[in-house]
């Protein structure tokens, strides 16, 4: 069984590989050369020569730079490991307010951080990020590492083949590698036994002491063809992981066949133009050319600088047998000035070198700005005070920027940051590290929702629109205050906070604004009343004390009404 499945995979991996060479291959080469040469692995053999320079169409190195700083603003505004950039809620609302819910989203959040920190996914982060921007696609394999535990393994470019579901979702990745004969014999032999699973040329190469000679290798995770989902075992998991020696002969068996529940691989793709399309395109593909034309202009920028301050120079044979001195400042003597001199050969325009500065310049501008450059710096800036710059500071800087990346990070979000959240979410809860959720949980989907700086400023572009129609309307109640009926203020304030990516935990649900409106009501019509007992009640005491002589308003009072004839009983009740 295991033979045959090894001759499938042989021939699908073909196929593939067929695609990859034939349409995309040349295209990576060529952005590889130029822009991240020590990120390629197209032949097995690039494997021993990894130390050598690599660099040397390389000249004027800007989109190097550019690529590293679009890498490292992607890591600080979309996965900065110094900050939250992911919660889990669910997706009713009302439900994610409750006190014990909220409890163990916060453990669950918590724990899962920490199982980030300990592994090497920060790490695989920043191989993957100048791999998406250059190559455009970028897979990391997230394989397990122990109970509760993984480690991530980005792959070159040249190492990978990949295959599409029919939803159009990446689901088989076939990597073709090297190992040597020790990692070998350590990764699918028992220790202490007889070798066995290895073909027979390791065996003898392991018994000869030769433990570091190289053996390619083909790893397959692809979903599983057939495979019994009531009986457990990783050979009935709905994904296939087989490992094989890729130069064995055709019946040789498989290293190993294990299974996961989920695919283990993210391959996020920075843009697809089709969804049959099983690689994507960056900003390398659209910088390439002016990469190139850039390289091309440092080469005749030194020539000038070089024909400038170094010109080649005429001298007449006469002043072949002579000691001729070019060095500034150098006196040559000569018997006739007019006779045997040393002249330019060519006369460069001085002005030719401030021109091609100027090319060089603006092709440098256009690379930058096809990497973001200063958007991506602008995540790890601080404003003048030393304080970091916030989402909102970004988005209203880079608005038309944050804009134009709206679906690169919701691609991202998909393609990237989902099934990253999930593989480590259901890692650590197959390994008991989560606590058991609340019965109000039972069957009720979880949600992520991302708070790191570059969600959050996506969410701050859409602001500025609900900011410039309340301020329209603040303005125009100035004139007629009945427009303000129209503004549900409540709801701007709701979505005002998570238009700015404010904690859901720090507003408080509309239930309990309604219960403390109320109590406030209550509240302030007790204490009008108060006052206005009060007030009656302080009224009657001066009554009470207020003199009745003739010469009073109030003894007036008492004559006005006894001259109309009100009973008069001498002042007693």
């Amino acid at each position: 069984m295991s033979r045959d499945l090894r001759q499938r995979h042989m021939k699908r991996f073909n196929a593939l590989l067929t695609i990859r060479r034939s349409s995309w291959e040349p295209v990576y080469r060529d952005l590889s050369y130029y822009m991240a040469p020590r990120r390629s692995r197209f032949f097995q053999t690039e494997a021993t020569t990894a130390g050598q320079k690599k660099e040397a169409r390389i000249i004027n190195n800007t989109a190097t730079i550019a690529v590293r700083t679009q890498a490292a603003g992607m890591m600080a505004g979309i996965t900065s490991p110094a900050r939250p950039w992911y919660s889990i809620t669910t997706a009713d609302p009302d439900l994610a307010e409750r006190d014990e819910v909220m409890g163990w989203t916060s453990i669950v959040e918590q724990r899962l951080r920490m199982m980030m920190l300990k592994s090497n996914l920060y790490n695989g982060l920043q191989v993957l990020y100048p791999d998406i921007s250059v190559f455009g696609t970028s897979p990391m394999f997230l394989d397990n590492d122990g109970p509760g535990q993984i480690r991530a393994y980005p792959i070159p470019v040249g190492e990978y083949v990949l295959g599409l579901s029919d939803r159009g979702v990446v689901d088989t990745l076939y990597r073709e590698t090297s190992l040597s004969v020790s990692q070998l014999v350590k990764k699918f032999e028992k220790p202490g036994q007889p070798l066995k699973v290895v073909s027979q040329r390791v065996r003898d190469l392991y018994n000869a002491g030769n433990y570091d000679a190289l053996i390619e290798v083909l790893h397959v995770v692809c979903p599983r063809e057939e495979y019994d989902h009531t009986r457990p075992g990783p050979l009935n998991m709905p994904f296939a992981s087989c490992w094989m020696e890729k130069d064995a002969e055709d019946g040789a068996p498989l290293l190993s066949e294990k299974g996961y529940e989920v695919f283990p691989v993210v391959a996020p793709r920075w843009a697809v133009t089709s969804l049959s399309d099983a690689y994507g395109y960056g900003p390398g593909y659209e910088a390439l050319g002016d990469v190139k034309e850039l390289q091309l202009l440092e080469r005749k920028s030194s020539l000038v600088a070089e024909l400038l301050a170094d010109p080649p120079v005429n001298a007449g044979v006469e002043m072949q047998m002579r000691q001729v001195s070019m060095l500034p400042g150098a006196v040559n003597y000569v018997d006739d000035l007019k006779g045997p001199s040393v002249v330019p050969a060519i006369q460069v325009n001085p002005q030719a070198l401030p021109a091609l500065e100027g090319r060089i310049r603006a092709r440098e501008e256009k690379i930058n700005a096809a990497f973001s450059s200063n958007l991506w710096l602008m995540m790890s800036e601080q404003d003048e005070q030393g304080q970091p710059v916030t989402a909102r500071e970004v988005a209203e800087r880079h608005e038309e920027k944050m804009l134009q990346l709206g679906p690169v990070l919701e691609r991202l979000t998909d393609e990237l940051l989902n099934p990253m959240v999930s593989r480590y979410y259901g890692v650590a809860l197959a390994a008991g590290l989560l606590p058991p959720p609340p019965k109000v949980l039972a069957r009720q989907p979880l949600r992520v929702e991302y708070t790191s700086i570059m969600a959050q400023a996506m969410k701050a572009a859409g602001f500025s629109g609900l900011e410039q129609f309340t301020s329209f309307v603040g303005n125009l109640a100035q004139v007629n205050p009945d427009v303000l009926d129209v503004v549900d203020f409540d709801e701007v304030a709701y979505e005002a906070g998570r238009s700015l990516g404010a904690n859901p935990k720090v507003m408080r649900p509309p239930e309990q604004v309604q219960q403390r409106r109320a109590q406030r009501q209550k509240q302030q019509q007790a204490e009008a009343a108060a006052k206005q007992g009060l007030a009656a009640a302080q009224a009657a005491k001066n009554l009470g004390q207020a003199s009745t002589g003739p010469d009073t308003a109030l003894g007036q009072l008492g004559g006005i009404a006894a001259a109309q004839g009100a009973p008069d009983n001498g002042g007693q009740p």
